[in-house]
């Protein structure tokens, strides 16, 4: 009798992305599913890793104040990330200012608090993405429709109603 052999996704992945040219790209998501664990809450509480271009890794900061203590801290990161990673594949990293576009996941244990009153939103956002597998992408729908269905707050001046857009 024959054996069979099976071959990982994993190892057939690895294989073949070098020639079809997407190794950065698989780099890129497993960088971006660790970045917490490589770099710790606090600076991914505040960063999120956004590309790779010719081996430079480009990172979104929350804020200036963020951008500068990050470009002293670059040099630990660096290596950082390239121990953390099987294959180091940065040479260099870029930060720059950037919002928190909506989808975007913050790292775990640090989303935003719902609003107060959003309880019943809550819920029916809960109801609406309870097939949903993906654990990441089902809280990120429920968030969304939170948000959607959360009342936004007025202003009443002199007399007059308004909606009021407020940061979250």
């Amino acid at each position: 009798m024959s054996t069979i052999s099976f071959t990982s996704v994993q190892r057939i992945l690895k294989g073949i992305a070098p020639g079809y040219g997407f190794e950065i790209r698989l780099w890129e998501y497993r960088l971006k599913e660790r970045w917490a664990g490589i770099v710790g809450m606090s600076i991914a509480a505040h960063t999120r890793p956004d590309r790779i271009k010719f081996r430079k890794l480009y990172v979104i900061v929350e804020n200036s104040v963020w951008l500068q203590q990050l470009m002293f801290l670059k040099p630990t990161l660096l290596e950082k990330i390239n121990a953390a990673m099987e294959q180091p594949l940065i040479n260099d990293m870029a930060f720059r200012i950037g919002e928190w576009a909506e989808g975007i996941t913050q790292p775990m244990g640090t989303e935003e608090p719902q609003a107060p009153g959003s309880s019943e939103a809550l819920i029916i956002a809960t109801q609406y993405t309870a097939s949903v597998k993906n654990p990441d992408l089902r809280r990120s729908l429920t968030r969304v429709i939170v948000k959607a269905l959360t009342p936004k707050p007025t202003l009443t001046i002199l007399g007059h109603r308004r909606e009021r857009s407020v940061p979250r």
